[in-house]
C-alpha cells in the first residue's frame, strides 16, 4: 500500500515564489493511492468550475470503516459510528 504525491508545479532552482504558483503547486496537486482494495485517486484542483477536491475510482466501498468518506456515482458517503451516511444535498 503506498500513495503518491503530484506536485502542481514545479519550481526552478532561481525561480522566485509568488503566490499564483504557489497556489498553483497546492490547488493543482494530486494523490494517488495504490495497492489498497479500493484505488482511486484524490485529485486537489483549482478548477474553472470551482472544484477544489475530486474523488474518482471504484465507486463501491465493500466495507467501510469509521472515517472514511466516499463518492459512489450519485451521493457522498461518510462512515461514522457503524454507519454509513449520504451526505445531504439540499440546493444552494
Amino acid at each position: 500500500m503506498s500513495s503518491t504525491l503530484s506536485r502542481g508545479y514545479t519550481f526552478g532552482t532561481t525561480e522566485l515564489v509568488t503566490n499564483v504558483k504557489l497556489h498553483t503547486l497546492v490547488d493543482s496537486a494530486t494523490v494517488v493511492f495504490t495497492g489498497f482494495t479500493n484505488t482511486g485517486t484524490l485529485t486537489l484542483a483549482n478548477a474553472a468550475d470551482g472544484t477544489h477536491l475530486k474523488f474518482t475510482g471504484d465507486p463501491t466501498v465493500a466495507t467501510p470503516v469509521d472515517g472514511d468518506l466516499w463518492f459512489d456515482g450519485t451521493n457522498l458517503k461518510i462512515r461514522i459510528g457503524a454507519t454509513t451516511y449520504n451526505i445531504d444535498k439540499t440546493a444552494e
